[in-house]
């Protein structure tokens, strides 16, 4: 091993250090890039979370204009429904004027006879 008092005449790095320097140096542009993959990683899962709850919102979206065109059908036929049950009992009500004006045409027409 070299003295102190050859320090003077050390100019030159030795093999040992500059494979160290090296090494060194290799070593810290792997876990630069490790930092960069695991940002790259990160931003990805984030990414894909963000995608995965926009998708989420689109369905809840879809899901409720399809309840809202549900709705507006069912209410629509309700309506068609009660138009029908209205004109039937109004059918049904004539039908039974009707009768009752008959009934009393005959009453009359009997007591008209005796």
């Amino acid at each position: 091993a070299p003295k102190v008092q050859d320090a003077e005449t050390m100019t030159e790095a030795t093999p040992y250090a500059e494979a160290a320097e090296n090494f060194a140096v290799i070593k810290a542009a792997e876990a630069h890039l490790k930092v960069e993959e695991q940002k790259a990683s990160a931003k990805a899962v984030k990414d894909a979370e963000e995608a995965a709850e926009a998708a989420r919102k689109a369905e809840e979206e879809k899901a409720e204009k399809s309840a809202v065109i549900r709705a507006e059908e069912v209410r629509l036929k309700a309506e068609a429904d009660e138009r029908a049950a209205a004109e039937e009992a109004g059918v049904a009500m004539r039908e039974t004027q009707n009768s009752a004006a008959k009934a009393k045409e005959a009453a009359a027409a009997k007591e008209a006879a005796k």
